[in-house]
C-alpha cells in the first residue's frame, strides 16, 4: 500500500508542477487584459465570460462532484483574477 501511495503522489506532484506553470502563464495574461481594460475604460468584472468560462470547463462533465470540484476552482481563479487586473 506504501509503495501505491508513493506512485500517486508522485503523479500528483508532477500534475501540480503542470498546473502551476499554466497558472502562472494564465496571471501574465489576466495582467496584460488588465492593463487593457485600463486603457479602454472597461469594467475588470465580467459575469457574462466568467459564466462563458464555467460552461465550457464543465461542459461533457456528467458527474455532480466533479462540476461542482471545477466551478469551486474557477471561482477562486476568477477572484485572483480580478485582483491582478486591478493591480496597476
Amino acid at each position: 500500500m506504501r509503495r501505491d501511495l508513493e506512485r500517486y503522489r508522485k503523479k500528483i506532484d508532477g500534475i501540480d508542477r503542470r498546473v502551476v506553470r499554466l497558472l502562472k502563464r494564465r496571471f501574465d495574461l489576466v495582467r496584460a487584459v488588465g492593463a487593457l481594460k485600463r486603457e479602454k475604460g472597461l469594467a475588470v468584472a465580467q459575469p457574462e465570460r466568467e459564466a462563458e468560462i464555467l460552461e465550457r470547463v464543465t461542459e461533457g462533465e456528467r458527474g455532480r462532484e466533479i462540476r461542482e470540484f471545477l466551478i469551486s476552482v474557477y471561482r477562486a481563479v476568477f477572484s485572483a483574477s480580478r485582483r491582478a487586473e486591478e493591480e496597476r
